[in-house]
């Protein structure tokens, strides 16, 4: 079985090709992949790299960053040890954790934060009907708004 992260990030992939009305074979055909071969890759018989991500965000027609964005769209907090010092060192500002100020630490097993299943349909049929909306002001293909 795979790891939470990576279950995570195989439920993102699926649910955002569900929302775009893309099929495997759609991306399959895109990526010159195997017929089958994303079945294989969302069930876990081929380990998830990020190469992976980056080929299927561009045959939805994605970034990179805006699928890992739908995966984590916030820090965990508290941040790790490894993290403050990264910010620190980049000159941005740290706040401090809870656990430094006599909080509990946090759980060893927290899950990855990032929005749900629903969270993800919710911000792409409002992103749709921003996207729609906007494209019925302008013409077709004349780039000017409609009067």
């Amino acid at each position: 079985m795979a790891k939470p992260e990576v279950e995570h990030m195989l439920h993102i992939l699926k649910t955002t090709m569900r929302l775009l009305g893309v099929t495997n074979r759609d991306v399959e055909r895109k990526l010159g992949l195997s017929s089958s071969y994303l079945s294989r890759l969302f069930s876990g018989n081929i380990e998830l790299r990020y190469g992976h991500i980056v080929d299927i965000a561009g045959a939805l027609g994605m970034r990179p960053e805006e699928i890992l964005h739908l995966a984590y769209s916030e820090l965990p907090e508290p941040l790790s040890e490894s993290m403050q010092k990264v910010l620190r060192t980049m000159g941005r500002p740290v706040k401090p954790s809870p656990g430094s100020a006599g909080a509990a630490a946090p759980s060893a097993s927290a899950t990855p934060s990032g929005p749900t299943e629903q969270d993800v349909e919710e911000m792409m049929a409002k992103a749709f009907r921003r996207f729609f909306g906007q494209l019925a002001q302008y013409g077709e293909g004349t780039g000017e708004e409609k009067k």
